[in-house]
């Protein structure tokens, strides 16, 4: 089995140790102030089903680049390298769950047939559906169903609408299933061969891995392009259509997060941690903690303390 992305894999518990299923909203019109909504490039174990409600989405899912204009559904499975941004006017809506939800007993052939082959990931669901494709306003009703309970029912901690409750519970697991099955009635399930994994995305994965094993040091673009059997020049340009930056922007992106780890959380000089961090000189952490933070070191490191 290739390695996992550390980085880019998303840390947080989906739902609640007996519920694995949680929702997830951006409203454009929720906040004070309007503010741009950005999911940056992860990837997580659990199925998502993103709801597109209303606004323009700038989305990517490993390979391919999506500009959403319309009410769409997207079905991500899990493992799959995915970012969104909208800039104004947006509604979203989001439900992750864990593929145990689905693995129920008692349920006769749909269990083998439909169940089983889903969370094996011999059964797939096209990667999107649009208003207007068969199915759609059966599955739009039963999403805004699960919507309803989440909103009435569940408990808001920081942006996850969690259920503790048995009966809610019950009523998501119930409409999952029934998603499944206008799934299937409206023949939208497909064989996993018609939606096969990107091989270059795999290997992706593996540069991230060693990107996160090895920011301390010094890492060489090459070394990165060997690891996918490709040319600088060309891993250049698809790390940064895949993950939205550059090899080195990216390397930028986690040595500063650990940066400013070790400026909150310990008492090393800029020296040190510019070593630890792998940037290598003062001038060199000073120059990129500015350009990302806004801030020196020691000034967000000031700034920090006295927020307590």
């Amino acid at each position: 089995m290739d390695p996992k992305p550390s980085h880019l894999q998303e840390k947080r518990k989906q739902g609640t140790n007996s519920f694995p299923c949680t929702m997830y909203k951006a409203d454009w019109y929720h906040y004070p102030e309007p503010q741009y909504f950005e999911v940056k490039p992860h990837w997580h174990d659990a199925f998502e089903i993103i709801h597109f409600g209303k606004g323009t989405f700038q989305v990517s899912v490993n390979l391919q680049q999506f500009e959403v204009k319309e009410e769409t559904f997207f079905f991500l499975e899990g493992g799959e390298i995915h970012s969104i941004l909208s800039h104004n006017c947006y509604e979203e809506q989001a439900i992750l769950f864990e593929r145990s939800i689905l693995s129920m007993t008692g349920l006769g052939t749909a269990q083998k047939d439909l169940l089983d082959p889903l969370t094996s990931g011999q059964l797939s669901i096209p990667l999107c559906i649009k208003n207007g494709d068969p199915g759609f306003q059966e599955v739009r009703n039963i999403f805004r169903d699960m919507q309803m309970v989440f909103e009435a029912n569940g408990q808001m901690e920081l942006d996850q609408y969690l259920l503790y409750h048995s009966p809610f519970q019950l009523h998501v697991t119930a409409d999952l299933l029934r998603l499944v099955a206008s799934l299937a009635e409206n023949n939208i399930l497909v064989m996993k061969e018609n939606r096969q994994e990107e091989p270059r995305i795999e290997a992706l994965k593996k540069v991230i891995v060693y990107i996160r094993e090895n920011y301390a040091s010094h890492i060489y673009i090459r070394e990165l392009a060997d690891i996918m059997n490709m040319n600088e020049q060309y891993f250049c340009r698809l790390f940064k259509k895949t993950l939205g930056k550059t090899p080195v922007e990216y390397m930028n992106e986690i040595r500063i997060r650990q940066a400013v780890r070790l400026l909150e959380t310990s008492s090393l000089s800029v020296v040190d941690i510019a070593n630890d961090c792998g940037f290598g000189t003062v001038g060199h952490i000073i120059s990129v903690f500015r350009k990302n933070t806004g801030f020196t070191p020691l000034a967000y490191r000031k700034m920090h303390l006295e927020a307590g």
